[in-house]
């Protein structure tokens, strides 16, 4: 479905200002929203708006059932709603959008006319929308998959770039609210699972999940006490005195017994945990305190360090693409938000960020000897915010830019991240892009 597209200087120039202009104010719009269906719905409205379209959509793929769904929505005034005519459309109905979907490729249609005679199947169907010219940019990551649309554009009608974009932050929030459902749905059913069963997560958010309730790091009553419970998590393998973690958690100098004061958090941490019934978590053990061993307590960190040290010397691509999935869901950040300024906890930060990185730096690398660049892009897409400094994120960007033929963001891309490259990798690039 794809056509040649014809696109002259001045347009180019007229599009890159425009482009940068949505780009920012496409960011300004998500820094200040967390609602993912709220960013969706913007999305939305903003390729409606850059496009000159009648509407902009998302259609979500079931691939177990072979049907496209529409999900969301937004029209031009004045220009009515084809929502309850793209439910559950069998893959065969349009198959360009399955092929371009499986190949990872946006499509292309300005005139729909052009396809009457070689699909007159899909052109049947498009004209029983009041579809005559269509961009849709694919979307595939962990639980979604599918494609942003927009129909009928009136500007840069052969011209996929922002919506590509729109896409990468589209499919990112899809995630999140399947992600959502998936934890709503599992603490509806959490009674059912062992009485002393404990899920903590650490990164991104600080979250105790039991079979009695939820606490996150809000409902800490001081971030000393977050910082002492968050000590007693992350070394629950070592027991140590209680000089140990006054000398360690507590970030200026105690005095007195080291006993008393640790005693004294202990109990306001375990006046907290008695909310969700589960005070006896800590428990006092040969003058310290201690997690209770008879909980059986599982953290993302020992997850992800599961997972990403299994991405290190895995070769199976089917495996690795499930590895890093599950990598990507568990890695949200930040360890332990609240009290990221803590000292003790600096080394075990590092750790775990270094640890992601270098797994998925492999997972690029191997990517990159697939030629399976629009993943590269995606990849560094969703991880380069965690690792805005990081060199080996700009430079694989960009090389996947310019294996995809996209010199022009490529050279862009070079331009915005010199500072970050090593001389080596600004040699080759510049070698490759011929600057001076």
């Amino acid at each position: 479905m794809n056509e040649e597209p014809k696109v002259s200087t001045e347009s180019s120039i007229v599009t890159s200002g425009n482009l940068q202009y949505s780009i920012g104010s496409l960011e300004l719009g998500l820094r200040n929203t967390f609602d993912p269906k709220q960013i969706l719905n913007s999305l939305l409205h903003d390729a409606v708006e850059y496009y000159g379209a009648d509407r902009a959509y998302i259609l979500e793929a079931d691939w177990h059932l072979g049907i496209f769904t529409n999900t969301y929505e937004v029209c031009r005034e004045g220009i009515p709603s084809q929502s309850p005519l793209l439910q559950s459309i069998p893959f065969e109905k349009i198959k360009c959008m399955e092929k371009a979907l499986e190949r990872n490729v946006p499509i292309v249609l300005s005139d729909a006319e052009r396809i009457e005679k070689q699909k007159p199947e899909e052109y049947e169907f498009l004209k029983s929308l009041d579809i005559q010219r269509l961009i849709g940019a694919p979307m595939r990551k962990t639980y979604n998959s599918g494609f942003l649309c927009v129909d009928n554009p009136t500007r840069f009608t052969d011209e996929p770039d922002y919506l590509l974009l729109l896409a990468y932050v589209a499919i990112s929030e899809l995630n999140e609210i399947t992600l959502r459902e998936m934890v709503e749905t599992y603490r509806r059913n959490i009674p059912t699972r062992e009485v002393n069963d404990v899920s903590i997560n650490c990164l991104g958010r600080f979250e105790i999940i039991t079979p009695k309730g939820t606490l996150c790091e809000e409902d800490f009553s001081s971030d000393l006490i977050c910082a002492f419970f968050s000590y007693l998590v992350i070394t629950k393998k070592k027991i140590s005195s209680s000089r140990e973690i006054i000398n360690t958690v507590w970030e200026e100098s105690a005095q007195g017994d080291p006993y008393l004061q640790v005693k004294n958090a202990a109990n306001r941490l375990r006046n907290i945990l008695k909310r969700i019934e589960m005070e006896s978590l800590v428990i006092p053990y040969h003058g310290t305190f201690i997690l209770n061993p008879e909980f059986h307590v599982y953290t993302d960190l020992e997850r992800l360090e599961n997972v990403c040290k299994r991405m290190m010397g895995e070769n199976d691509m089917t495996v690795l693409d499930g590895l890093y999935h599950d990598a990507d869901t568990l890695y949200m950040g930040n360890l332990i938000p609240r009290i990221d300024y803590y000292h003790w906890l600096i080394p075990y930060s590092v750790h775990y960020d270094n640890l992601y990185l270098q797994a998925i730096t492999r997972y690029i690398q191997i990517l990159m000897k697939y030629q399976r660049y629009s993943e590269v892009q995606q990849v560094v897409v969703d991880n380069i915010a965690f690792f805005p400094q990081g060199n080996t994120m700009h430079y694989h960007l960009i090389w996947s830019l310019i294996c995809q033929k996209n010199e022009y963001y490529a050279n862009q891309q070079y331009q915005n991240s010199m500072e970050y490259l090593t001389d080596e990798q600004k040699e080759e690039l510049t070698a490759y892009l011929g600057r001076e």
